[in-house]
């Protein structure tokens, strides 16, 4: 698959996904706190740790939606018996960032 058409086709999965989860994330801090979610987490009017909390769970959220719509994109691409694209080719063996042991 071209590096366009992938870029593309994560893109697309990204902002479905991330819509999902805003509509979720939004419903759940109201249903949790009774009030609604931060508009403006910056904005001085809104309590400190309010907005933390809203800034690390939003900010969690999205983290994991980004990985796992690049990794449905990738296995979908996979399965196609198309080329992913150069870097992630590489098998990940969870060894490259870990220091070796001295025995």
């Amino acid at each position: 698959m071209p590096t366009f058409a992938w870029k593309l086709m994560s893109i697309a999965f990204r902002f479905a996904a991330l819509a999902v989860v805003n509509k979720v994330l939004l419903v759940t801090w109201k249903a949790v706190t009774g009030r609604e979610a931060p508009e403006e987490p910056e904005s001085p009017e809104v309590r400190a740790v309010e907005a933390l909390v809203f800034a690390a769970i939003s900010g969690a959220a999205v983290t994991v939606i980004r990985t796992m719509a690049t990794r449905q994109v990738a296995a979908r691409t996979a399965k196609k018996g198309n080329q992913l694209p150069e870097a992630m080719q590489t098998p990940y063996t969870g060894d490259e960032t870990r220091p070796r042991r001295r025995r």
